[in-house]
């Protein structure tokens, strides 16, 4: 394969190569002999440790930094219509950069965007976007992070969205949620430029709105789980036409399922293995455990294809239950028990004999939580797989309302050139829960007159103690 040349013109510390090299040399190709990456980086010390990370992982790159590395003014590279692929994410909404100077440093096919009357562009969102569409030769593809207000943004920034949209250029764009970033709470959206479109793409653009699919992290960050990932990209797939990919999607899911549900076995069967060295002989719910473990891996060899594998998640649901209930029950028997009976019925329970109290009940805690660790991502698995397949079953592209949707230039030209994908995706269909809405609302109306009158008495209660008081 012939060494490519990649470039992020906003290259920070270097995340953008890492995860470059990491995909490459997953693919089972020498990400250094394959690709040959160019980066600008004004900070110097960012530029540090870019170089820095990139030789952790294996990696060099021709890194530029300081005053000439200035992407606004500078193309330090000379690379200009010569790179494979960009990838970049750029600082957003950056304001005073100096519109002559930017005008100079060229790379802007779609002209400049708007200027204020101090001489300065006082967003530089469209610029970004323009140098990652200049930087790419006649096949390159470009991929990058972008503020979500550069969907929609009117004026100068409209008439360079309406130019890049009419080269037929514009491939994927994505909507992603909030807090995805440590350093930026908002919303993003990333964008796909594609020189080498297939026929059946031309003149399209899949737009994916993901911005209610993630895994909450904590209060401050989300993010997409690996099968997340997958199941986004499955998607691109499935638009381009790869259904090879997508059924091999399938198959890594059923593969993972059977995987993890020998984890969950062994770890459910070493259950009355503590890490102390000891062991529960005596539970009166151990065959309970045991059966379920049956249960769980009849059903999985029962499955014939990968949705019929979806019974397991309320199985597994049911041994998580029958664990914690399992503990509950030991500890509950404890509690009722004093002294020398407290001593022999730990000892009917364990072998060898003696173990501390409050050891045994620390080792109880940690097998709960150690099953739980183990059915958990067994769940996320076949909770993502079942995403999937509901969706694109047989493997084939179909919109799907508040999720994705295919559109043409023109249907975007008739959108006003907006690159926003929730105007196109729409809403999710709402589902029937099953519940009357009159026979609800009588509902709710009388359980509303029963607290109010529940409200009044307290009230009086209030008042007539109060009185009492000399309140």
């Amino acid at each position: 394969m012939k060494c490519c040349k990649a470039t992020d013109p906003a290259c920070g510390s270097g995340g953008m190569f890492v995860q470059t090299g990491d995909f490459v040399n997953g693919a089972g190709m020498a990400a250094n002999h394959t690709m040959t990456f160019y980066g600008q980086e004004k900070v110097e010390y960012n530029a540090q440790l870019c170089l820095m990370n990139m030789a952790v992982h294996g990696l060099t790159g021709n890194i530029k930094s300081g005053n000439e590395a200035n992407t606004f003014y500078n193309d330090a590279h000379h690379l200009a219509g010569k790179c494979d692929y960009v990838m970049a994410n750029p600082p957003f909404n950056v304001d005073k950069v100096k519109a002559d100077k930017t005008k100079e440093a060229g790379r802007l096919p779609f002209g400049l965007p708007g200027v204020n009357k101090d001489g300065d562009v006082s967003n530089a969102n469209y610029l970004w976007i323009s140098y990652f569409y200049a930087y790419l030769n006649e096949h390159g593809r470009a991929g990058f992070v972008m503020a979500s207000s550069a969907t929609d943004s009117q004026n100068k920034d409209k008439e360079i969205r309406k130019k890049l949209i009419q080269t037929g250029h514009v491939d994927v764009i994505i909507s992603v949620a909030n807090n995805f970033f440590y350093t930026l709470s908002l919303p993003c959206t990333l964008w796909f430029f594609n020189k080498a479109k297939t026929e059946a793409c031309a003149n399209k653009v899949l737009f994916i709105d993901a911005r209610n699919y993630y895994t909450v992290v904590d209060r401050n960050l989300n993010e997409w789980n690996d099968w997340q990932l997958k199941n986004l990209t499955a998607i691109v797939w499935l638009y381009r036409g790869k259904k090879e990919a997508y059924t091999k999607l399938l198959a890594a899911y059923r593969k993972a399922i059977t995987a993890e549900l020998a984890e969950v076995k062994a770890e459910v069967q070493t259950f009355w293995q503590t890490s102390a060295g000891y062991a529960f002989i005596g539970s009166k719910d151990k065959e309970k455990l045991e059966n379920q473990l049956d249960e769980l891996q009849q059903l999985h060899d029962q499955a014939k294809t990968l949705p019929e594998l979806y019974v397991l998640v309320p199985a597994y649901e049911k041994l998580n239950k029958l664990v914690s209930a399992t503990v509950k029950g030991i500890l509950d028997d404890m509690k009722a028990l004093k002294g020398k009976a407290k001593r022999d019925y730990i000892d009917q329970l364990t072998t060898p004999k003696k173990v501390k109290v409050n050891e045994f009940k620390k080792a109880l805690t940690a097998r709960v939580e150690n099953v739980e660790h183990v059915i958990a991502p067994a769940q996320v698995t076949l909770t993502e797989a079942q995403w999937l397949t509901d969706k694109f079953a047989d493997g084939t592209y179909a919109d799907i309302a508040g999720l994705c949707s295919v559109n043409t230039v023109e249907d975007i030209e008739e959108k006003d050139y907006s690159l926003t994908p929730g105007a196109y995706v729409g809403v999710p269909e709402a589902k029937d829960d099953g519940v009357d809405f009159a026979t609800r609302m009588k509902e709710i109306h009388a359980e509303l007159l029963q607290l109010q009158d529940q409200s009044n008495e307290l009230m009086a209660t209030i008042s007539k103690n109060m009185k009492e008081m000399g309140l």
